[in-house]
Formats: C-alpha cells, structure tokens, sequence
C-alpha cells in the first residue's frame, strides 16, 4: 500500500494505492474535525492523481 497525503487549508486529501487481485486507487478528502469526507475509486493511477492534484489545490 502507498500513501500520500496533503492539507492545505481546511481540507485534508490523501492518495491511496491499494493492491489486492488488481491495482486500485483511492483518493479522499476530508474536514477532520467536522467528520465530513468524500472518497473516489480509480482503477487507472493518472485518473486518480488528476484527482488528488485537483483536491489538492
């Protein structure tokens, strides 16, 4: 599994590769102290991190 995470301002993104019969990626965003998130499924890794950057800005 590979991890990477970001926070700028209020929003926290991480980047997750998730390895099992397939290569998967899942990105997420989150407002920590108010419990809310919002996660995205990828099965290609440029969809993905075009994702995490976008979050991430």
């Amino acid at each position: 599994m590979t991890r990477k995470e970001t926070g700028k301002g209020l929003w926290r993104v991480s980047f997750i590769e998730l390895k099992n019969k397939t290569k998967r990626y899942k990105v997420t965003r989150r407002i920590p102290h108010l419990g809310i998130n919002e996660t995205r499924m990828f099965s290609n890794k440029e969809e993905a991190l075009n994702q995490f950057w976008e979050w991430s800005d």
